[in-house]
């Protein structure tokens, strides 16, 4: 059978052809390759009237004894349903291409076998082994789009009973990731948090998934943005104490820039401020939208660009040396917070 585009794998779960045996689940998302795994194994036990016979292999137990799997493929079982084995490649220096090609060539009349395995190349020995196939499907599981993450939030939270406010909806998205698993994990947290209320609220969110690095780091970029030298200077002692990576906070700084030159342009022709930050995308938290104001008003458009040119040449200074990235960045930041200091005594 062909591999199955990304696109396709949520429909190929919920009716796997009834002529396919044996399926491969592997991708960078390990979290979505495990929900996947699982899915499609109720899905084929539901099928079968006694259900299936779940039979876990790890690769290491595999590795000393090849045969295991076809063994346990073909066994006539005298209870229960047929074997649904499930072999988790836990190292990818376990090669099971000699112990699954077997199955390949001779795929089993009842059992089935789904592999879960991480990212593999085009081309790979599995992959084409399983793509290239009649009785066998690969299933490509990639980390989740802003979409895909948007449409778990929705369903996770509805089948939960729960509604959830824009400003909460917003920040989920910007702050959860693209594992399918931590992203389940989280909003699993956030149900059991919401207790009998009938809508999660930011404040819910937050008091769940925490202060996340970026707003820290969106902390240390309105300081120096609007003057706050002392608490800038707290702060980025602090991000050095904690092992934080002044580049990632140098990029942040940058993409805010960038963000504020737009909304710095809207404001020349007109735009009133405040409902300017209000419309922006993504969403300013709503704890920093006095402070992307006061930025605004601090901060020309052609001082943004100087201080964007800034952050470029930070960011380069950083790559070049290393070992100097916290004073790198510390300099750049303070030296903003000294300039946003001159333009409000103007």
């Amino acid at each position: 059978m062909v591999a199955i585009r990304p696109a396709s794998v949520s429909g190929f779960l919920a009716a796997p052809p009834a002529e396919l045996r044996l399926f491969l689940v592997y991708g960078s998302d390990q979290g979505a390759v495990s929900e996947r795994a699982a899915a499609l194994s109720t899905a084929l036990s539901a099928r079968e009237p006694q259900g299936t016979t779940l039979i876990r292999i790890g690769s290491d137990e595999l590795a000393g004894d090849p045969g295991r799997i076809a063994d346990e493929s073909n066994a006539d079982l005298l209870f229960g349903g047929p074997p649904l084995i499930r072999l988790k490649l836990l190292d990818a220096r376990h090669n099971a291409v000699g112990a699954l090609r077997p199955l390949i060539e001779a795929p089993p009349e009842a059992a089935y076998v789904i592999v879960e395995a991480e990212e593999l190349r085009a081309g790979s020995a599995l992959r084409k082994l399983f793509e290239e196939s009649a009785a066998a499907a690969a299933l490509p599981c990639y980390e989740a789009s802003p979409e895909d993450v948007a449409d778990l939030v929705r369903s996770s939270l509805r089948e939960a009973g729960l509604r959830v406010e824009p400003e909460a909806f917003d920040y989920l998205l910007a702050h959860l990731g693209g594992d399918r698993g931590v992203t389940r994990r989280e909003l699993e947290k956030l149900v059991l948090f919401a207790g009998d209320a009938a809508e999660i609220t930011l404040e819910d969110v937050l008091a769940v998934t925490g202060e996340s690095v970026e707003l820290r780091n969106d902390r240390l970029i309105d300081h120096a943005l609007t003057g706050d030298l002392d608490r800038l200077a707290l702060d980025l002692n602090r991000l050095k104490a904690e092992g934080g990576s002044p580049g990632a906070l140098l990029a942040q700084a940058l993409s805010h820039l960038i963000m504020l030159s737009g909304l710095s342009a809207q404001a020349a022709h007109g735009a009133a401020l405040g409902p300017l930050v209000e419309r922006a995308r993504p969403p300013v938290h709503f704890r920093r939208k006095e402070k992307v104001v006061r930025s605004l008003q601090l901060w020309p458009s052609e001082a943004l660009q100087r201080a964007r040119a800034a952050v470029d040449r930070a960011i380069l200074l950083t790559r070049q040396f290393p070992g100097l990235d916290h004073a790198i960045a510390s300099d750049t930041l303070l030296k903003f917070a000294l300039a946003a200091r001159r333009a409000a005594r103007r």
